[in-house]
């Protein structure tokens, strides 16, 4: 079976991570700040003894689990961003290699930039 990160690579992993410690800082920061945690995990359905048995650490986690729509969002976005980011560099990089080949020439490029070139032709 394949799974979210099989099918989203990296980018899943990465916004999981950070939804996962996003959690646990905002869970640990509302619990100092006098927030009732224990009550709110209550409501989400985990039981006061697994709350005693398993401390904030396991309970933030598990109640992150209601981010995995989140995780998915942030994945597909990161990989439109990173694939537009990608896209604008190697416009430009093809613009300044023609912009270079009007100024020398064909034979003033190296072999290289003439093998970026043909990606494109």
């Amino acid at each position: 079976a394949e799974g979210p990160i099989d099918k989203y690579g990296l980018s899943y992993f990465l916004v999981s991570k950070a939804s996962n410690v996003s959690t646990l800082v905002v869970g640990t920061a509302a619990a100092s700040r006098g927030f009732n945690v224990p009550a709110l995990l209550s409501r989400l359905g985990l039981s006061g003894q697994l709350q005693g048995d398993s401390g904030l650490l396991a309970c933030t986690a598990a109640a992150n689990v209601a981010f995995t729509p989140l995780h998915f969002y942030g994945a597909v976005k990161s990989v439109a961003l990173l694939e537009e980011v990608g896209s604008q560099l190697w416009r430009q990089r093809q613009t300044e290699l023609r912009e270079r080949e009007a100024e020398v020439g064909r034979e003033g490029l190296t072999e290289e930039e003439r093998e970026q070139l043909k990606l494109t032709e």
